[in-house]
């Protein structure tokens, strides 16, 4: 038990909602795509750090709040759009590696 990652069921309850958000998302994507096959989706942007809440409910931000939020965004978007340029579109590789 000492090497299990989850000590308890809230844990285990927390790790099992990231795995559910994560297939609800790639699902959404997928559904998007098919909607319009004739679109050419490039870039999918994810934070990659934690986002700033105040407080349970996200709708409930401060202005300092929101500026790093954006700024968080601005700069995921730029990485997004240059690891593109090394190795194609992340949507793609995406998607192509989640059918394997």
């Amino acid at each position: 038990m000492s090497d299990t990652m989850w000590k308890d069921a809230f844990s285990y309850y927390s790790r099992r909602n990231e795995v559910s958000n994560f297939y609800s998302n790639y699902e959404d994507m997928l559904r998007v795509t098919r909607g319009y096959p004739n679109v050419h989706f490039r870039y999918t942007v994810a934070p990659t750090q934690e986002v700033p809440s105040s407080g349970l409910v996200p709708i409930s931000a401060s202005n300092e709040d929101i500026r790093k939020e954006i700024d968080i965004g601005y700069q995921d978007g730029l990485r997004a759009i240059r690891d593109s340029l090394d190795d194609g579109s992340n949507l793609d590789n995406l998607l192509a590696h989640l059918k394997n």
